[in-house]
């Protein structure tokens, strides 16, 4: 299940469960501000990541608020020994509000 939340107010209208084929379900999930062969030149803000096992939404397996454990400015590309990002990570920082 997948439900995105801006400000607390949910921007999708009806939560979906991603392609039951995948074998062993969802192993990654990306937040992109580009394509495969352009960079666009901006940010976005991802906060309070929440990942459940299950679409009632009870079983969470991980999640991040990136206020605990991080500093601003700390990389969570894989320069960053203690990243538990994806080595794909790229230009990812913990920023303040």
């Amino acid at each position: 299940m997948l439900n995105i939340l801006i400000d607390g107010v949910a921007v999708t209208s009806v939560p979906y469960t991603g392609s039951a084929t995948a074998v062993g379900g969802v192993t990654h999930i990306a937040f992109r501000f580009a394509d495969n062969s352009r960079t666009v030149t901006g940010t976005f803000n991802v906060d309070d990541i929440k990942i459940y096992s299950d679409t009632a939404g009870t079983a969470l397996v991980f999640e991040d608020n990136f206020e605990s454990g991080y500093n601003t400015g700390d990389s969570l590309d894989t320069d960053n020994g203690s990243s538990t990002y994806h080595s794909a990570t790229s230009e990812a920082v913990v920023a303040e509000e």
